[in-house]
């Protein structure tokens, strides 16, 4: 990278098009006017530019320096150690250090006319009075000071603790203002990051309720009043203003006045007959166990109601990662059915007490708020089954008696005997959604020790091996997974997620055809399943069919707005493989990276895209996650041709993964 650098003509600062920038909110960088980053590998030396850009006049005495950055040192050491870090610094900065910095007798300058410093356009634009200035302020304001520095010397922490105060401040004033300027979502998203700044300080939970309250998201809006009410009495042990008091009892009157008009509607006016499939979206039932810890439970129960809906092919089933965005009491239905696209909605409750179990549920239509149907069930743990049945044929029944017969077919199996092995196999499944295989297959292998015929927890544990083999490499752990599926597949020839289980087993064992062909099958079997049609893309992916995979993952993501986040890293490899390499890297900004395969595919897009320095840093993240790591492991991925594969390794190879 100095090498780079010093290849550059840097002669004179006119020369320069566009000026060194420094970016000192979040993450430290120094971006040379050939874009290419340069790195500064002493924290001392970026708290010291820090220091230089934040001082009056971009400049600061040797003394001053010294007193922040060395000030337990004797005076004489304290300037040797800033002159030694000086001359670290011009020999990183090589050709370009006449750009930045200025030294004469006793004053360091950093040349703020050349530079370009994130924290002067910031301060600058604070003061701006016109939304599209407070929103590139915003903009710029991407994190707090040297969020990833720090230097344990004292007065340099006293002091970058005030200006991270003095800053977040404007931020706020800066945040507050351009809420005046905007609507809807816009407005949310700007709410919200007033909380994430200071989430004790009450006026920005009201900013966040107004702004919810104005797009007719209410439930949402007094949820963030219970958020609040929660926060302070934790850590102040007060209770909200009198002001945040009435706010919240304004919109509670609204949510009461429309749940009044549903439970008085005494008819139901009639449905046009209409030849296309009716949306559903099954909300989270809530858990009124008054133990948290049970959240699983009525979110499991939720989960397999929504997946039995979806069997029936008149029906259109809005996906678990979107339907659970709505989750608690008071929820807008005209919001979830505005933001889902939903004409029908279940919701309800759960109340879990030893071996009994009581469930509500009720059918809404969204489009006129009338109730179509409610019931409440009182029955043992045993009997969960059975009212899982009734609540979905009543469903089906209510539903397709308004619409035109289509002929599909149901075929469900019992899941299981024993509620014991359910309530293992619904934490399980939990434990799955949030990556920690390792405890997900404890408890599906004691599902299946209490009920040796549990379809679904074969199924499931089929999948889970797989990902626990992404970690091992074991042929074993492949080979226990095909066990699995097959057993699956015996007890149930019929099930979407048998077939999706073997296709996903075949697909890491390179038999894409007979992955193709149960992916194919579960997809019939369950068209509206988005993890399904997801791995059927993941499949395509690997067989080198970009474009068909591409086209499926859009068709997912219409059905899903709050889509899975691993969907993200399936669209990515289609498009790295596709050499769309910028679109492949803006992929993966959707989703949270938590894992080391997901850091070692983003390097190989940053690579393939020339962002060389990017992709070695993600190269160091996937190495801390799994230290044992290399090209020849990734290589292991199911590619059907060599050529793919080179691909991808040859971008991890310049990315600097160990072979």
């Amino acid at each position: 990278m100095i090498d780079q650098v010093k290849n550059q003509d840097f002669s004179s600062p006119a020369d320069v098009l566009v000026p060194i920038r420094l970016r000192l909110f979040g993450t430290f960088s120094l971006i040379l006017p050939i874009d290419r980053e340069l790195q500064i590998t002493s924290k001392k030396n970026r708290a010291l530019l820090a220091i230089l850009a934040i001082s009056p006049g971009g400049q600061a005495k040797r003394d001053r320096l010294c007193e922040l950055l060395w000030g337990d040192r004797g005076d004489e050491q304290a300037r040797s150690s800033l002159r030694q870090s000086l001359a670290v610094m011009r020999k990183e900065l090589g050709e370009a250090e006449p750009l930045l910095l200025h030294t004469r007798e006793d004053i360091i300058m950093l040349r703020t006319s050349e530079v370009s410093v994130d924290t002067i356009e910031f301060l600058k634009l604070s003061k701006a009075s016109d939304s599209a200035s407070l929103r590139h302020a915003s903009e710029i304001y991407s994190g707090e000071l040297l969020a990833d520095t720090s230097v344990k010397d004292q007065p340099f922490e006293d002091w970058l603790a005030a200006e991270r105060r003095r800053l977040e401040d404007h931020a706020i004033s800066v945040l507050e203002k351009l809420t005046e300027f905007e609507t809807g979502q816009d407005r949310i998203s700007t709410a919200k990051r007033l909380v994430e700044l200071d989430p004790l300080r009450e006026s920005s939970h009201r900013t966040l309720m107004d702004a919810y309250h104005k797009i007719g998201e209410n439930g949402l809006a007094l949820r963030q009043y219970e958020i609040c009410q929660e926060l302070l009495k934790s850590e102040l042990g007060v209770e909200p203003a009198r002001q945040t008091q009435e706010i919240k009892q304004k919109i509670a009157e609204k949510v009461e006045v429309f749940e009044a008009s549903v439970q008085s509607t005494e008819s139901i006016p009639s449905v046009p007959r209409d030849t296309m499939r009716l949306s559903i979206a099954v909300l989270p039932f809530i858990n009124l166990s008054g133990d948290s810890t049970q959240d699983y439970f009525s979110d499991g129960i939720t989960e397999d109601i929504s997946t039995e809906l979806a069997r029936f092919h008149s029906l259109s089933v809005i996906a678990r990662n979107s339907s659970f965005q709505f989750r608690g009491l008071g929820v807008d239905l005209a919001a979830v059915r505005r933001v889902l696209g939903v004409r029908y909605i279940v919701d309800g409750s759960i109340r879990k007490s030893g071996t009994n179990v009581r469930v509500s549920a009720r059918l809404i239509d969204a489009e006129s708020g009338n109730q179509l149907w409610a019931e409440r069930y009182d029955r043992t743990m045993e009997e969960v089954f059975a009212v899982q049945d009734e609540v979905v044929e009543t469903i089906v029944s209510t539903l397709e008696s308004r619409l035109a017969a289509t002929g599909a077919a149901r075929v469900r199996s019992k899941p299981t005997t024993s509620w014991v092995a359910y309530d293992y196999f619904l934490q399980a499944r939990e434990l799955s959604n949030h990556f920690r295989i390792h405890e997900a297959d404890g408890f599906l292998a004691r599902a299946i020790e209490l009920d040796p015929n549990y379809v679904h927890a074969y199924a499931w544990r089929a999948s889970t091996l797989v990902v626990k083999y992404w970690d091992d490499w074991k042929p074993e752990t492949l080979q226990e997974a095909a066990a699995c599926a097959e057993k699956a597949l015996s007890l149930d020839d019929a099930d979407a997620w048998c077939h999706h289980a073997m296709g996903y087993v075949a697909l890491h064992a390179n038999n894409h055809s007979l992955a193709s062909s149960h992916l194919e099958r579960a997809m019939r079997l369950n068209p509206n399943d988005v993890n399904i049609t997801t791995d059927y893309a993941n499949c395509l992916t690997y067989m080198g069919r970009f474009d068909e995979a591409l086209r499926y993952l859009d068709k997912a993501m219409q059905r899903n707005p709050f889509p899975p986040t691993w969907i993200w890293e399936v669209r990515c490899t289609a498009l790295l493989q596709s050499k769309r390499y910028e679109d492949a890297i803006s992929a993966l900004q959707n989703m949270p990276i938590e894992h080391y395969f997901t850091h070692a595919l983003l390097a190989a897009a940053l690579a393939w895209a020339g962002h060389i320095e990017n992709a070695r840093r993600e190269v160091a993240l996937a190495l801390a996650l799994k230290p044992d790591l290399t090209v020849s492991i990734y290589g292991l991925y199911p590619w059907m041709y060599e050529f793919h594969r080179k691909h991808i390794l040859d971008g991890l190879r310049m990315a600097g993964l160990p072979e």
